[in-house]
């Protein structure tokens, strides 16, 4: 029970920040595209135009590992949460596409994110511990922009393989 209640003391600021997180992108996203109707509105929202839940799916995954990846930025974690909420939804994505080229590529990404993520601990660890040196300093903030960009990348080549991915189904309907 103890490890129990030691395991959701520190997915604590995941369950506060991600509700959070939510409301702040809908209320952001609500203001920017309620007050006009652009071209660029009705293309943004018509990627999101006759999804069926597959897709609906693909998009949530790619969404919550791109969330735990910023969380990571401000959070330190335990390197087993890191790999888990990293690494699981990018492999349930490659695996619910049924692309295996994907699967590789993305695992050896979140990997590569997950060591980043690690190493920024380790600088986080060494400047509350040890001592602050400017470049010590330099380096964290390095490796914070560097998470903050791969999580990124792998959201936008993943939702582009979704996209793609709707596409040609949608040529192959119409043939």
């Amino acid at each position: 029970m103890v490890d129990f209640i030691d395991s959701f003391h520190k997915l604590l600021p995941y369950f506060i920040s991600f509700p959070l997180f939510i409301f702040i992108i809908s209320l952001i996203l609500q203001l920017i595209y309620s007050k006009n109707v652009s071209d660029k509105n009705i293309h943004l929202f018509g990627l999101f135009i006759n999804l069926n839940n597959k897709d609906i799916l693909l998009i949530a995954l790619l969404l919550v590992q791109l969330f735990f990846i910023i969380c990571s930025i401000f959070v330190n974690s335990e390197s087993f949460y890191v790999f888990l909420f990293v690494i699981a939804p990018v492999v349930f994505f490659s695996l619910l596409m049924r692309n295996y080229y994907a699967l590789i590529s993305n695992f050896i990404l979140s990997v590569f994110t997950c060591a980043l993520i690690i190493f920024k601990d380790v600088f986080y660890a060494y400047i509350n511990e040890v001592y602050f040196v400017w470049y010590v300093g330099l380096i964290y903030v390095v490796l914070c922009l560097s998470i903050l960009t791969f999580g990124i990348f792998i959201f936008t080549i993943n939702f582009g393989r979704v996209v793609k991915n709707k596409k040609l189904k949608n040529e192959e309907k119409n043939k």
